[in-house]
């Protein structure tokens, strides 16, 4: 927790500089300097000297920046310094590192720098430099992209590299190249020597890619559109044909629609000096806002210099003094220390909206709170490291100490420096003296606090002793318990990228270190699977024809989740199983009876009305979601206002457990309809009458009634929940008369599909018949088509029999792959995988605003609220139906009011169907 008043000013003012400046299309690259310019690249510095760093990175979204690392590593100690770039949002990063001042600093260090956005573009490199006088950097190691190439020479990221006879040059599989085998852009990693005349000279060159055209996605304001294309950050780029345009709404938009001035991401190719546009995606937004503070150095007709940073003015900037009364732009005098808000526009000069005088600033001041990592004569170094030579300090500050600084130890008893140590957590007020350096004014030893904190999610990397989950890196201790599903013990060498972890430790909130205690790993991919059971054995059920194998740790419950035992399971039950794919079929970890297999449905029939966001046919209604397709005769899609009333429709969706329905897909139907056809569940029936999803319809002796072989029954034969397929036709007074009625065996199965194509898909080794028009969810909840699945691994299928008995696939919902959708608490408070997932919110802890995802495996009522740790509501982020899919919600700290909460521990709650999950969170201001 760091507050430097001036730096802040700075950054803001070269944000606003570095904003207003054209960014051309540059390659990726890294530069380090001792000068602020980067007027110089230099790889030898002083202890206690600043390093400046800059990473030119086009290809990441400035806006959407989720990873973001710059680390300094003794070669020789191991020890770590860490690092945060700042964003320029104008495709430029920078750093002004302040080396250590202490002897154990002096040395090589490799220099990391890593930043990574969103959508997966990443940029990394490595450096060597070296700290002190007299350390010779004889051998270097360099990572990065290729910026230049000439006759005897490579540029990696700006630095230019000599290349001889004697130069090893491969590729990625260790094959000999030459020169000319690579290419600007290309990947190389290069180890080398520093010549006696310091120019760097390579030994060994390995190409670690070659990617030819390069694909670059960026965000940025269209500055200029013309006959054939747009201009952004001072460079045009081509729209053709090909280019795909979506507006703010993700709703395909004309180019015409295209204005100067508008917000956009945009996904282009370069090729050489030809830029062009594959997709762009208007963003929200018009204008950069900024704010920022300093001393006028001019004053011109059209605006003024802020420490020589020029600012305009119009008609719309406002003008207060000290003490908020009016002014004018005439009343501005040079030297005044003013305050301005503003807005970067379309012309990417920044305009002030309100300048308002206030008096100078007195010295910088500064708070700080870090562990003591060294004690000298008169200072100390602060770092954010509590145990030094474990992860890494993640920032370190050289403070010093006076006759006038006042210490204090944990009961806020005055003691001397001298009983300071190495170790101890303190807080630190001071401010920084005309020669930059901080002294402290007060000095508090403090138990540093610590949080609990609980993750879900893919290991995503692994180091020496760190894991890191939802992208918090945690520490492994030798106390760190580390088990499998099962509870059995595992080493921390098990452990691969790619598992889906649940780490349970604490987080220590002044330094965002997070300590694992618990870390529970899913080696096993699960699979759901619910249908009837048609034969019991002695250690296994066959549910719908697919093997089951029960263990004396297969969790066996009723609908209401109390337990039961292996032989109270009756063929003819619908079970759900969760377990995983073994030799032969499914390894049971639970069994659940449930009253029904799914909840899908399918009405065909006349359209009686349009009210809003539902539409009603059959008297029953079915909501209309905002992912809800709605297509024409010819399958195309159109908005709800092109449905007809009284013209025949087919409505694909599910009935909620509340009783709603939902439509998924509705079509127009291009034929006349004289019949209806209903596919459901069953709810009630008497001796003459059915009822499916709220449909009565009657039956008398021409109605044909047939099982799932097509063998005659009666309507007595048919159980509560049973799936029917029904067909009727409407008497004239209103009433409905059933044809035939056939019962269907339903199977619903989620796990890994082995083969997916347009006639069959193959789910845990048994194939499946795919329907003529399956209903295709994607993972977005939208209705879609199988060309558009992509390469999803994990689906649900749900499979029906047909009027020969085949089960054939008439649903099937894709999901990303990934085993996280897991945790519904059963009455025995074991853990068990669910319907849908809430995520951990990231980052976390937080300021100001945090994101959480959650992940709905099927559709139903959702409820997603804030609570505080005495259980009052502070603000609820959702409320209401959503379809199957992923969604992220922002809280910005508000309550209910939009005011700004304290800081401090918040649960998030997420309920969907009546399942609950419930996180934790901390904001930290």
């Amino acid at each position: 927790m760091i507050a430097f008043d001036t730096k802040t000013r700075g950054v803001l003012l070269g944000m606003i500089l570095l904003l207003s400046a054209p960014v051309a299309f540059a390659q990726s690259g890294l530069t380090v300097s001792r000068n602020s310019d980067f007027s110089t690249h230099d790889l030898t510095f002083e202890p206690g000297e600043k390093m400046f760093v800059l990473v030119d990175a086009p290809e990441l979204d400035p806006m959407d920046i989720d990873a973001n690392e710059l680390r300094l590593r003794h070669e020789n100690s191991g020890e770590e310094i860490r690092f945060r770039l700042e964003n320029q949002f104008n495709a430029r990063y920078t750093a002004d590192v302040q080396l250590p001042d202490a002897e154990w600093a002096r040395g090589r260090w490799t220099l990391h720098v890593r930043l990574r956005d969103k959508v997966g573009h990443e940029f990394e490199a490595r450096l060597s430099i070296g700290i002190g006088a007299g350390v010779q950097l004889s051998e270097f190691e360099l990572e990065g992209l290729v910026t230049d190439l000439g006759d005897g020479f490579i540029g990696v990221m700006h630095r230019k590299i000599r290349v001889t006879e004697r130069t090893e040059i491969e590729d990625d599989t260790d094959r000999p190249i030459r020169l000319s085998d690579i290419e600007v852009g290309d990947r190389v990693h290069v180890r080398g020597i520093i010549g006696d005349d310091g120019t760097p000279v390579a030994k060994r060159i390995q190409l670690k890619s070659h990617d030819g055209q390069n694909e670059v996605e960026f965000s940025g304001m269209i500055q200029e559109v013309f006959d054939r294309g747009i201009v952004m950050f001072g460079r045009k780029i081509e729209v053709n044909e090909q280019t795909e345009i979506f507006g703010a709404n993700e709703q395909p938009i004309l180019f015409s629609e295209l204005q100067p001035g508008m917000m956009a991401r945009v996904k282009v190719r370069v090729d050489m000096d030809h830029i062009v546009a594959l997709r762009i995606r208007v963003r929200a937004g018009n204008d950069f806002t900024f704010e920022v503070k300093g001393t006028i150095t001019s004053i011109g007709d059209r605006g003024f210099e802020l420490e020589n940073h020029f600012i305009a003015v119009d008609d719309q900037t406002e003008y207060f003094g000290k003490n908020g009364e009016q002014l004018t732009f005439g009343d501005l005098e040079v030297g005044m220390f003013v305050q301005v808000h503003g807005v970067l526009g379309a012309d990417r000069v920044p305009t002030a909206r309100r300048v308002k005088v206030e008096d100078e600033p007195g010295p910088r001041e500064f708070e700080v709170k870090g562990f003591i990592r060294e004690i000298g004569d008169n200072a100390i170094l602060i770092t954010w490291d509590p145990r030094p030579g474990t992860m890494g300090p993640s920032f370190a500050m050289k403070i010093l100490v006076t006759d006038d600084t006042k210490i204090l130890g944990k009961d806020d008893e005055p003691i001397t420096f001298a009983d300071l140590e190495v170790g101890q957590f303190v807080e630190v007020h001071g401010f920084v003296n005309d020669e930059g350096v901080p002294v402290a004014r007060l000095i508090e030893v403090e138990e540093p606090e610590r949080q609990e904190i609980t993750v879900a999610g893919e290991i995503q990397r692994l180091g020496d002793r760190v894991l890191v989950v939802k992208s918090i890196p945690f520490r492994v201790t030798n106390d760190t318990q580390i088990v499998d599903e099962m509870g059995a013990p595992l080493r921390f060498s098990d452990l691969s990228v790619g598992m889906f972890a649940r780490v349970k430790g604490y987080i220590f909130p002044a330094t965002h270190e997070a300590v694992a205690l618990k870390i529970e790993v899913r080696t096993r991919r699960y699979v759901h699977l619910t249908g009837t059971i048609n034969e019991i054995g002695s250690d296994a059920i066959s549910v719908s024809g697919i093997r089951v194998f029960v263990t004396a740790d297969t969790k066996i419950m009723d609908v209401d989740g109390n337990a039961l035992e292996f032989a109270d399971l009756e063929v003819g039950q619908v079970v759900r199983v969760i377990g995983w794919k073994t030799d032969g079929g499914v390894m049971a970890r639970s069994i659940r009876v449930r009253l029904r297999v799914e909840d899908e449905v399918l009405v065909a029939a006349v359209l009686e009305a349009v009210e809003g966001e539902s539409i009603t046919v059959l008297g029953v209604s079915f909501q209309l979601l905002s992912t809800t397709v709605i297509l024409d005769e010819s399958g195309n899609e159109i908005g709800v206002d092109g449905l007809e009333i009284g013209k025949p429709v087919a409505i694909r969706g599910d009935l909620l457990e509340d009783g709603t329905l939902v439509a998924y897909k509705v079509k127009k139907l291009d034929r006349d309809v004289r019949g209806i056809h209903v596919v459901g569940p069953v709810e009630s029936s008497g001796a003459s009458t059915i009822e499916v999803i709220g449909i009565h319809f009657f039956v008398d002796g021409s109605t044909q009634i047939v099982d799932v072989l097509g063998r005659p029954i009666t309507l007595t034969d048919i159980a509560l929940g049973a799936t029917v397929d029904v067909h009727a036709v409407g008497q004239p007074d209103g009433t409905r008369l059933a044809r035939k009625i056939r019962v269907l065996e339903v199977l619903v199965v989620m796990g890994d599909v082995d083969v997916l194509a347009s006639d069959r898909v193959q789910i845990l080794g048994r194939d499946f018949m795919m329907d003529s028009d399956p209903l295709v969810m994607l993972d977005n909840g939208r209705a879609g088509s199988l060309a558009e699945t992509g390469s999803f691994s994990l689906v649900e299928i749900r499979a029906a029999t047909n009027e020969a008995g085949e089960l054939v696939v008439s649903k099937i919902t894709m999901h990303q792959d990934s085993q996280s959708t897991t945790v519904e608490t059963d009455p025995d408070g074991d853990a068990l995988p669910a319907s849908f997932n809430l995520g951990q919110n990231y980052p976390n802890p937080f300021n100001p605003s945090t994101t959480i995802e959650l992940e709905v495996t099927s559709a139903g009522s959702v409820d997603l609220t804030i609570y505080n740790v005495l259980g009052q509501r502070v603000a609820t982020l959702a409320s209401g139906v959503l379809a199957s899919g992923t969604y992220s919600f922002v809280w910005n700290g508000t309550d209910a009011s939009g005011a700004a909460v304290a800081s401090g521990l918040y649960l998030y709650q997420a309920r969907v169907a009546g399942t609950v999950q419930t996180r934790t969170m901390a904001l930290i201001k």
